[in-house]
């Protein structure tokens, strides 16, 4: 009776341990209130020029000034390219064809957000500052990276990046010790064709 319960737990251990790895695409952030959200399609759309705004009076002597926060992409965004056709699982990692893009945008991000961060807490000479509010430094990059004339997208895990529906780029821009994470180690893949 012993071996006949220990060669079904062997069996048992044997069925359990052998699986197949899939990658899936990162489920999106669930809504915590009202109905599940409706995609809404992008067409870029002509901007006017805008009109000059008169410069804002200086503040009061001993007030302190706060910069003002990046604002946000022009109607349509910069990006003009439909949804890709990429299911998201062929994604290897090759090379980053955007990191530059993407480490301009966390520099403005951080220079013109700084109370999404606590900067007296940094783990590198370039600027890893410690993220105080990670939803606000992921939305703040995207629209940083959109400003500077490409597609962008985050699920809160990962910034997708695209300039072509061919293929996008992958960048974890937060490490998981709450930290920003720059250079090399933010690149995570490539997916063929771009998913979003």
């Amino acid at each position: 009776m012993h071996r006949k319960l220990v060669a079904v737990a062997v069996l048992g251990l044997f069925g359990v341990s052998c699986h197949t790895i899939t990658e899936e695409l990162p489920p999106t952030r669930p809504s915590t209130t009202g109905p599940a959200p409706v995609p809404v399609l992008i067409v870029p759309v002509p901007v006017p020029t805008p009109t000059p705004v008169s410069t804002p009076a200086a503040p009061a002597p001993n007030q302190p000034t706060t910069p003002n926060p990046t604002p946000p992409p022009p109607s349509g965004s910069s990006c003009g390219l439909p949804a890709g056709t990429g299911s998201g699982n062929d994604c290897p990692y090759e090379h980053a064809s955007f990191q530059d893009a993407v480490e301009h945008a966390i520099d403005n991000v951080i220079r013109n957000n700084p109370g999404i961060f606590d900067m007296r807490d940094n783990t590198c000479p370039q600027g890893c500052p410690g993220v105080l509010n990670s939803d606000a430094y992921w939305d703040a990059v995207t629209r940083e990276v959109q400003r500077l004339g490409y597609c962008a997208t985050n699920d809160g895990e990962e910034l997708a990046v695209k300039s072509t529906n061919a293929w996008n780029d992958q960048y974890d821009i937060i490490a998981g010790s709450g930290y920003v994470r720059r250079g090399a180690g933010a690149y995570r893949s490539t997916c063929h064709p771009a998913w979003f």
